[in-house]
């Protein structure tokens, strides 16, 4: 048995279990019977996990309360109507979740009816037991009713507890609780980011590390190819196939298609020519009110990447001038902003040096962007500064030895990704650095060749 039957299984004993206890220990006596918080459980089963497992642990927990609690002759009805009643609640949910209904209101949605299916089953059902004395069976369908709007109310509560939960989806596997905890409760459905860089096979970076990022976010990678390469370029004998004419071509063919993305993400660009055609696609797409992220990748240590020229700064100055937010690491930050690099590195006490940092994000964020300035080194910790309108943010995490292939890839598409989903800025980076540091300490136990990146796949779940 795998381990997704396993959790289904267990889940559906205890539900049953719990319908059962709840249906049993709160009783309100009625004209035929008693009322009880048995449905609470059911119609949180039906969004917790999926329609059939409600349908069996409600169904089976509801109708052993009645023969353990002296109801035998309602048992069979009881296995019914409760089982249609987590059925009905859980189909709705689903379908709903299909249709891009809001989360809360979907919640909501999805118990009514499966309530009013309970109180019109036990209607049935003593209307057959009195014989069709209808006035009998009426007096009872209020407290039918009421039962019901106890089970909508401590279900849906119960549900709106949990969907706030970390990693709530390790333990309900891929119910619809899932899919809207992923789109719906962090800022809508899924969305569609352009994602323009190149595309390596060896080195976990660029598109290979972006379009990964961003489908765990539970968003659409469209991407928008530069180059190919065997493998990124921090490896000998790379081979590399430029396809400058994508920069044309796609945008105008997804014009014609009336496409449009809800951000535009660059990564690694070649030359100042291509990040000047990404300037024109970021200010045509400015225009439809998509929301531009560009990691300005230039260089590291203080100087510019060896194939890249002086004109690149220029060029990006233009291209993030149109960017609503931007993900420098301090090299980028100062050739962009104009400050010395040297000078700032060698500021040894720490709030003056931040000071400092504060200032460089300042001059970058001058016409309202927000600016993350990844990667800074200080001391025994390395630390990404976020800058967000008035508020600042410094988040630090564990200084270790080496500079891995695809983190800075890592990081702005957590970015992008949080973008999409309604998450503040200081939070993404958050997680984009517990992911990136866990991801280390395995490549550094595991001796992982820097230049091969991380296995940051096997933390997607902290996104």
């Amino acid at each position: 048995m795998n381990a997704k039957k396993t959790k289904r299984l267990v889940f559906l004993a205890v539900n049953a279990a719990l319908v059962c206890v709840a249906t049993m220990v709160i009783r309100i006596p009625s004209t035929m019977g008693y009322k009880n918080f048995g449905d609470v459980f059911v119609i949180f089963a039906a969004m917790f996990f999926d329609p059939i497992t409600a349908a069996i642990s409600g169904g089976i927990g509801a109708a052993l309360a009645d023969i353990f609690g002296g109801y035998a002759s309602y048992a069979a009805f009881t296995l019914v109507i409760k089982a249609l009643e987590g059925f009905v609640a859980g189909l709705v949910f689903r379908l709903l979740s299909r249709v891009r209904f809001n989360y809360y209101a979907a919640v909501v949605v999805s118990a009514l009816p499966a309530a009013l299916v309970m109180a019109a089953g036990y209607f049935a059902t003593n209307y057959l037991f009195l014989n069709g004395e209808l006035a009998a069976a009426v007096a009872d369908f209020t407290g039918d009713l009421f039962q019901g709007a106890i089970g909508v109310v401590g279900g849906v509560a119960l549900i709106f507890a949990l969907s706030k939960t970390p990693n709530i989806e390790t333990v309900c596997g891929s119910s619809a609780l899932v899919v809207y905890k992923r789109y719906a409760a962090r800022g809508g459905y899924h969305k569609k980011a352009v994602l323009i860089s190149d595309l390596s096979g060896l080195g976990r970076c660029s598109l290979a590390a972006q379009t990964t990022i961003i489908g765990a976010s539970g968003h659409e990678a469209v991407c928008l190819p530069t180059a190919v390469l065997s493998a990124q370029t921090g490896f000998k004998d790379y081979a590399v196939l430029p396809l400058p004419q994508t920069l044309d071509i796609f945008p105008r063919s997804w014009d014609k298609m009336n496409f449009s993305p809800d951000v535009m993400l660059t990564g690694y660009i070649a030359d100042a020519e291509q990040v000047r055609k990404i300037g024109q696609i970021a200010a045509h797409y400015k225009q439809k009110g998509v929301k531009i992220a560009v990691d300005p990748i230039m260089g590291d240590g203080g100087t510019l990447y060896p194939a890249l020229g002086q004109d690149m700064v220029a060029a990006f100055k233009e291209l993030v001038s149109q960017a609503d937010v931007i993900t420098p690491n301090l090299t980028e930050a100062c050739l962009l902003s104009g400050f010395d690099y040297n000078k700032t590195i060698e500021e040894t006490d720490k709030k003056t040096f931040f000071a400092e940092i504060s200032e460089i994000a300042d001059a970058l964020s001058s016409d309202g962007k927000q600016v993350i300035i990844t990667g800074i080194l200080f001391g025994k910790r390395i630390y990404n500064f976020v800058k967000c309108r008035d508020n600042r943010k410094i988040i630090g995490s564990v200084r270790r030895g080496s500079s891995y292939s695809g983190t800075g890839d890592i990081l702005s598409s957590v970015v992008a990704g949080g973008i999409m989903s309604g998450e503040k800025i200081v939070k993404s980076v958050k997680k984009a650095t517990r992911l990136i540091n866990k991801a280390i300490a395995d490549a550094e136990i595991e001796n992982t060749d820097p230049k091969e990146g991380i296995n940051y796949q096997r933390y997607l779940y902290m996104l």
